[in-house]
């Protein structure tokens, strides 16, 4: 019975142990992710921001003094499915962000990207739309709307 005693107290005490050992390791591993995840944290809030700087695949920029309903017009009419569309009959684009009031000429911009699993026929339909809007636009790839209004 002596016996039986000792191992069971020294098996709780190896037991005891482990536990702590587990808990120190997990606690380790928490403060280590949490240092790593951190910048990444701050990465993604800095491109989750959207605004004049950021880049877009595409930038349409309008000519001074194009009003509003224009600009809202060609948006409607290019920014959708033309030929076949990405998803459940949505356009094939993923970003879109009106402007309006850059540069010198206080012009409206319009910055959209499109999904990168987009058709060529859909994307050549697209700009091919973009361009024979009555709304004069110039279309400028891989910009920011302020350096496109520029």
């Amino acid at each position: 019975m002596i016996v039986d005693a000792t191992v069971s107290r020294r098996a709780v005490r190896v037991r005891r142990l482990h536990r702590a050992l587990v808990l120190f390791c997990l606690a380790g591993a928490c403060a280590a992710a949490a240092i790593a995840l951190k910048p990444a944290a701050s990465v993604a809030a800095a491109e989750a921001r959207v605004d004049a700087d950021t880049r877009f695949d595409y930038v349409a920029v309008f000519e001074p003094g194009t009003s509003d309903a224009d600009v809202e017009r060609w948006r409607a009419a290019v920014l959708r499915a033309h030929r076949a569309p990405c998803l459940e009959r949505l356009p094939c684009t993923t970003r879109a962000l009106r402007l309006a009031e850059l540069g010198a000429g206080r012009r409206y911009a319009i910055g959209f990207d499109l999904n990168r699993a987009t058709p060529d026929d859909e994307r050549a339909a697209l700009l091919a739309a973009a361009q024979a809007q009555p709304v004069r636009v110039t279309l400028v790839a891989a910009t920011t709307p302020r350096r496109a209004a520029e």
